[in-house]
């Protein structure tokens, strides 16, 4: 993929057949999955925020590589904003301010460079006293210290999967109440939107999240080096959508 993305630009104006960007954004079924993809961390991040008591940011900033897939959404900024700001809108119960979406030409540049300027040092020991990690099944609570990955039980997981299943009724939601959103702003294909509908809110959707579930927790002991008595250190939340995306990309496609 990283391959394929570093042919854009310059080196592939003479054949449009290797511009593999140009390829996504002229999918409108596939669309879905980056709806899906974006919308998840816009949703997680606003849920995040707000249960640590911060404002709406007023500016969203992208950068590095994945970022360069956030123009298939739209082509307009003003648009991508405006789906970030139902969301947050959504996630904090009101309408005020308004959300302004910073993109990079070269995002992975700003990566390197970093986004955020401080005007004091930070010791270096205030790190792990400000880190916060919400396990993806509570909003309301923060991480437990000594939380391992052998305090992660099957219920643990359910109610992770829960909260994904929560986010799909959010974003179905929220397409339903402005003007199917989903359709007549970001262009997604209206002919199977009740599918995909259904694939993300029915048993077969909530099964294949359960399995991924147990995959992502599986692979990162098999890939990371992790243990039972290895300290979570990151949110549980994305794990059943990993593997959710690749069976809805490959749904779609038989669609």
């Amino acid at each position: 993929m990283a391959f394929l993305f570093s042919l854009v630009g310059d080196k592939v104006k003479s054949n449009k057949e290797l511009d593999f960007l140009r390829k996504l954004k002229g999918d409108d079924r596939m669309r879905y999955v980056f709806i899906i993809f974006y919308g998840s961390i816009l949703y997680f991040l606003a849920k995040a925020m707000k249960a640590k008591g911060l404002v709406k940011p007023k500016t969203i900033a992208f950068s590095g590589n994945g970022a360069k897939t956030l123009h298939i959404l739209s082509e307009e900024d003003t648009m991508v904003a405006r789906f970030a700001k139902l969301i947050f809108d959504g996630v904090y119960g009101d309408n005020n301010g308004s959300i302004e979406v910073m993109m990079e030409k070269n995002p992975k540049i700003a990566t390197c460079k970093g986004g955020i300027e401080r005007p004091n040092a930070q010791p270096y020991d205030e790190i792990s006293d400000i880190k916060t990690i919400f396990i993806g099944n509570d909003f309301a609570s923060t991480k437990d210290a000594e939380l391992t990955y052998a305090s992660i039980t099957d219920g643990i997981k359910k109610e992770v999967v829960e909260s994904v299943k929560d986010f799909f009724v959010f974003l179905f939601d929220l397409h339903k109440n402005n003007s199917e959103f989903l359709i007549n702003n970001l262009a997604a294909d209206s002919s199977i939107f009740n599918e995909v509908k259904e694939f993300c809110m029915g048993e077969e959707g909530m099964q294949l999240l359960q399995v991924s579930m147990s995959k992502g927790i599986t692979n990162k002991r098999e890939t990371d080096g992790v243990n039972d008595e290895t300290r979570l250190e990151e949110t549980l939340f994305f794990y059943p959508l990993v593997g959710f995306l690749h069976d809805l990309a490959y749904k779609i496609y038989k669609m």
